[in-house]
Order: C-alpha cells, then structure tokens, then sequence
C-alpha cells in the first residue's frame, strides 16, 4: 500500500553540497512522523519508523523511507494494520533488516490485539507478506528483533508471562513466516529477555540475554545454537557483572565476540525502604570462542539505568573498526540537560577512537532531543546514522551524515573531542587483595599520580578516605560485606571497583 505524498527536508548549513556530512530533518507531510531504526544495502538507506495516516482517523502505521546517499529520499510505504490497529515501534523494540534475495524483513507489534507482524517486502519496498504471530498464552509479545539465517528468519526477544514476568524467546521460521521451531530460554523465576542474536557461521548463532537471579540484581548470559535448535554452549556471568548488562552482541573478525553492556559502577541510596539508583556506564567486552573474558572497558559517563545513555546498534567499518549510535545527554552551565544523537568509534582491542554528540538541526531548546535508532556505513567510508527528533510535540524523521573520522564539516568536528577511555587492565587503578580482610592496597597507573580513594558503603556513605594510596587502608573495623573503592583522578575521571570484606 503505498501513499502518494509530499514532503520538504529541512537542513542546517551543513547540508549544502560539498560539505564532508549533513544533518537532516525530513518531514513527510504526515500529522507525525519519524525514524526509530535503519539499515543500508550498499549506498541505499532505508528509514523504518512510525507515522500517522491523517489527523481524523489517527491511524498509526509503520513507515518505510528509501534514501540514497546524500539523504534524498527515493520512496516511501506507509504500511498500515488491515484490522485498522495501530502498529507500533520503539527505539528498544521493532527491527529492520536487509535480506539477501534484495529485499528487507521488519518486525512490528499491534497496539490492542497483543501479537506481532513480520512484514517482508521486495527492492522497491512492495510488501511480499504480512505474517501475524498472536500470542494466546501470555498477556503480551513485548520485545521482538529478528536476524536472517539460512532458509528464514530468527525472531527473538521477551513475551510478557501472566504473573508479569518475562521469557527470553527465538522463533525460527522459514522465507513466508512458518514457524520451524519456538523455544524459551530461562534460567530463573525472574525476568529473562534474549536481547541480541547474531549468526557466527552458516549453522551457528549466538544469543544474549539478561537475567534475573535475584530482586534487586541481574546477570548476563550467552548460549550458542546450532540452526536446528540444538544448544551447543552456555555462559552465565555472576550478579551484577563487570561487562554489565548485555545490550548487544558484535561478532569480531577473529570469530570471538565483543559485547556492549552498562555496567552499575555504583548505587545511590534513596528514600528508606525504596531500591537505590543503579549508576551505569556503557562498557566493552572481548569474550574468544570459548566464552572466556579478554578484557573489559568501560567508557563514556556516569548515569542512572534509567537515563537512555546508550549505544544501540554497532556495525563493523572499512577500517576495521566499529562504530555504535545510540543517545546521550549533554549540559553546559546551568542550562537545562539537552538529549542528543551519540555516535562512538572504538577499534576491536576496545580503543576509543573518537566520540561525537550530535544536536538535531533545530535551535538548542530544552524541548528538543535527538536519539539515533540505526547506523551504517557508505562505501565511501561515511558513516550514516538515523534516527528521531521531538521539538516539543511534533516528531520528525532525523539523517546524520558524517566522515570516517566523525566529521560533519571541518569546523564542527574540530570542535569535539574524544572522552578519555580506560582501555586496558593495567590501565586501570587496583585494589588488593580482593576480597580483603583487615588492610586495602592500592595500585595506580602511572598517570593516576595524585589520585585520592574512598572506600563507600553500599549506601554510598564515605567511610574511608586517603589522598595517599600508596599507603593503603586500615579497614579492620568494618564489618565483613560489600563495599565500593572510588578512585579520583585529578583530571576528573572516576573508578569505582567493588571489594569484599571478610572476616
């Protein structure tokens, strides 16, 4: 079904030809409409998002922009539900993919009757078929991505059970839809949602989840199928793990495995008797074929769980490199916090390359935020990223257009740099023995030099503090338990390592 429709892109100084990149807006003429997610075959872009048919009946389809390189648009679907339901798409659920016979596969859910859609359609975005999933058990399908894999489609995610907890999922189902075989993946009585999948081979996939082991804390997990189903190997990380909780899975050139995480660096306490505020940061880690730990890197700021500080799609790069898009929040003096698009390049030891946000093309208001949903990468070695922009309550369609160096024009990218990134194990401050019985030690790097350290209980009160690490820390009077050691570089940046005390 396809709309006849008129549009205008709205662009900043930075659009004009000749320029390195280009930051868009594109309006289409619906009531609203924007991006939440994008793929790229070659030079082509495809913009998958939600849009509202007319401002009388408010119908809500999902939205589908073929672009090329320079951000103009070719064609658009407006595929809507033919019980006249609305269909619906977030930033953390619904995908798109490019599919090897030349076409793209999309996930969406239905907003009343609790099932979800996987739409199919050729090169020139005709739709092939619309295959329903209804779900008659549980109360709701809530999370569904999918993958392509020999012969069909992998579709996974969480469905909502009816005590309200979760189920991690995969759906195997062939080219038209047909289920081959469904299986749960649960490793306790909490939530468990299977986050991200990607093939490893032609007959192997991996799979990772979060899961709940307890009221306040999680783990994460990977499990290895073959395509038959078969469950070839497991891994579980403790509670609370280093890596932090899987968000997505980047299989590396040497057939191991770099995950993105956000690990709870720290918990601030709140009202008496309410859970604390889980303080995360995005963070790297290098697993090998066996699920072994090569390293670990945590990078870019501090912030709440719930803040959306996060990368959410990560493709490989010419240069052999990664690059992820996601969001973040900026704040300058005492100006409101601003939510912009966050594109981060790092190299497969971890390095952090560059770090860019990047504000929507409209004036810098309180009101406005950018989020990135999508990345990909021209063959010119551009990197291209899509997304949405709220200015107050309009929504639009948001292109982002930026060099291999991160670069929207000269002057712009002269003007961002890079936040520090701690990218190796001897590159970060120590504490010992771990766990510890009456006395801390303490290892700085050599340009830690004039670090302080506090060691917090769980509440985050400051029980010790010493400007001398070297001397290390009589802890003999504490009781045995949890507790945190913050290290305070005095550039600015923070560590935050937990330690056990025993007795």
């Amino acid at each position: 079904m396809k709309e006849i429709i008129v549009f205008f892109i709205m662009c900043q100084a930075a659009c004009l030809t000749g320029q390195t990149g280009y930051n868009s807006l594109i309006d289409l003429g619906y009531p609203t409409n924007h991006f939440l997610h994008m793929c790229m075959r070659g030079d082509t872009i495809i913009g998958y998002g939600v849009a509202y048919k007319d401002t009388t009946q408010w119908q809500q389809g999902v939205l589908l922009v073929k672009l090329d390189s320079s951000g103009q648009i070719i064609d658009t679907t407006l595929v809507l539900d033919s019980f006249g339901d609305h269909l619906t798409l977030t930033s953390y659920y619904g995908d798109i993919i490019a599919t090897t016979d030349g076409g793209y596969a999309m996930t969406t859910s239905t907003f009343y009757r609790n099932s979800v859609l996987l739409i199919k359609v050729d090169e020139i975005l005709n739709i092939e078929f619309i295959k329903e999933f209804p779900d008659s058990i549980n109360l709701t399908n809530y999370f569904w991505m999918l993958t392509e894999a020999p012969n069909g489609y992998l579709l996974y995610g969480l469905i909502q059970r009816p005590d309200y907890f979760h189920d991690g999922f995969i759906r195997y189902v062939d080219k038209t839809g047909e289920t081959i075989w469904f299986k749960y993946l649960t490793t306790s009585n909490f939530d468990n949602g299977v986050l991200d999948l990607e093939m490893t081979s032609d007959t192997t996939f991996v799979a990772g989840m979060v899961n709940g082991t307890s009221a306040s804390g999680a783990a994460s997990s990977l499990w290895r199928y073959h395509i038959d189903g078969t469950l070839l190997d497991f891994w579980q990380s403790d509670s609370e793990p280093e890596m932090g909780y899987l968000r997505e899975i980047i299989p590396a050139s040497d057939g191991g495995l770099i995950t993105y995480g956000l690990y709870v660096a720290y918990i601030v306490p709140n009202s008496p008797g309410l859970p604390g505020t889980k303080m995360v940061q995005s963070t790297l880690t290098k697993f090998d074929t066996a699920f072994q730990i090569q390293w670990v890197r945590h990078f870019g700021p501090i912030k709440s769980l719930n803040s959306n500080i996060i990368l959410r799609e990560f493709v490989s790069t010419p240069d052999g490199n990664y690059v992820g898009a996601g969001e973040t929040s900026v704040k300058v003096g005492d100006e409101p916090s601003r939510r912009v698009g966050w594109l981060y390049k790092f190299s497969p030891e971890g390095d952090s390359i560059w770090s860019r946000e990047v504000d929507a093309p409209l004036p810098l208001e309180y009101i406005n935020s950018g989020v990135f949903g999508g990345v990909g990468v021209l063959s010119s070695g551009s990197i291209v990223a899509g997304g949405a922009v709220n200015e107050g309550t309009k929504k639009y369609c948001w292109l982002v257009k930026v060099s291999a160096d991160g670069c929207l024009d000269t002057l712009w990218c002269q003007a961002v740099a890079a936040p520090e990134v701690w990218v190796s194990e001897s590159a970060l401050p120590a504490v010992f023995p771990n766990p510890a019985t009456y006395y801390l030690g303490f290892k700085l790097p050599d340009d830690w030099q004039g670090a302080r350290v506090q060691l917090l209980a769980p509440d985050g009160r400051v029980l010790r503090h010493t400007a001398n690490p070297a001397d290390g820390m009589d802890v003999s009077e504490l009781p045995a338990g949890l507790y945190f050691c913050r290290f305070l570089e005095p550039g600015g940046t923070e560590w935050v390592k937990k330690v056990i005390l025993m007795r």
